[in-house]
């Protein structure tokens, strides 16, 4: 029996949560200082917490953890960024599952309900970069545009 391909990660995924707050524990503990409880108690606040913003990040640990934030927590808490756990995470799931692109850079598409032309192909996160075939007023260059996962992009039926 052949095993399914587990999902995507996503940036809410509790994973991605999570390794995004590893990336920053060391440093707020360090901020605690004399403060510092428990190392879990503390990696359990800021998943709670957590916010790709941030002033709203710290708020939250204000708000909800009765934390006692400053300008310094703030940035380190900057240092937040599911982007970076997501795309960490995602490479891996790519080469753990032979996960492969299936267009060819000129391939047309069907992204956002339109058609739209592969400029560029991101092997290593399975992900494509594709301009719509109709200008929809933005310069994207050469190689920029709408960045999506692969499996979101389907092929344009050409007529005979």
């Amino acid at each position: 029996m052949m095993s399914e391909t587990p999902a995507r990660p996503k940036y809410r995924d509790p994973q991605i949560v999570a390794a995004a707050v590893n990336d920053v524990l060391d440093d707020v503990t360090r901020w605690l200082g004399a403060d510092a409880r428990d190392p879990e108690a503390v990696k359990r606040d800021l998943i709670r917490c957590a916010d790709d913003d941030a002033y709203r990040f710290a708020k939250n640990l204000d708000d909800r953890a009765y934390w006692y934030p400053d300008s310094d927590l703030v940035e380190i808490l900057d240092g937040y960024s599911t982007w970076s756990a997501r795309d960490k995470a995602t490479k891996e799931w790519v080469s753990a599952h032979n996960i492969t692109v299936p267009h060819a850079i000129g391939d047309v598409v069907t992204l956002r309900g339109q058609s739209a032309r592969i400029v560029d192909i991101r092997a290593a996160t399975a992900e494509i970069i594709a301009q719509p075939v109709e200008p929809d007023g933005q310069n994207y260059g050469d190689t920029g545009g709408w960045v999506h996962a692969a499996e979101d992009a389907k092929p344009v039926e050409v007529p005979a």
